[in-house]
């Protein structure tokens, strides 16, 4: 590793380390990070969004990616925050389906070599916000009868 992949590394690695990253997202991903793995380390963090948006919304259990998110989150879905108005509900539809259609199906397919830190990292930002946009969801849910989870979290 050449000097500037080395700073750039560490800066990318400091970055997640001040983010307060989800305790399962830390677990996950630092590890990968630390070998240089950043593929791993995209495709981990965004499985684990897949993974929380399956338990918090079980009914669609055999549901994967971008499919999961759209039903997860579509207007009287599982996940659809009712204090939200509209628009907002379907701009955090397509902000869940998106990002792992962009972010989770290509490495989880080979396709994507994540070489630059940096563009890891923001990649795994992205999915500690989407985890943060889920746990409001998942309260917000839980009013309309929908009782909390419990999920024994193992990294």
């Amino acid at each position: 590793m050449d000097l500037a992949t080395h700073v750039a590394d560490a800066r990318a690695l400091g970055l997640l380390r001040a983010a307060n990253l989800d305790a399962a997202l830390l677990a996950q991903v630092i590890p990968a990070f630390r070998r240089g793995q950043y593929d791993l380390a995209v495709f981990a963090a965004m499985r684990e969004v897949e993974d929380q948006v399956r338990f918090e919304a079980p009914s669609l259990a055999g549901l994967v990616g971008v499919e999961l998110m759209k039903n997860a989150f579509k207007p009287n879905g599982p996940l659809a925050d009712p204090g939200l108005v509209a628009g907002e509900r379907v701009g955090r539809m397509e902000l869940f389906a998106g990002a792992l259609g962009v972010h989770r199906n290509p490495p989880g397919h080979g396709l994507v070599d994540y070489t630059d830190p940096q563009e890891a990292a923001e990649v795994v930002l992205l999915a500690n916000n989407l985890l943060r946009h889920l746990a409001r969801a998942a309260q917000a849910t839980r009013g309309r009868g929908r009782p909390r989870a419990r999920r024994a979290r193992t990294p």
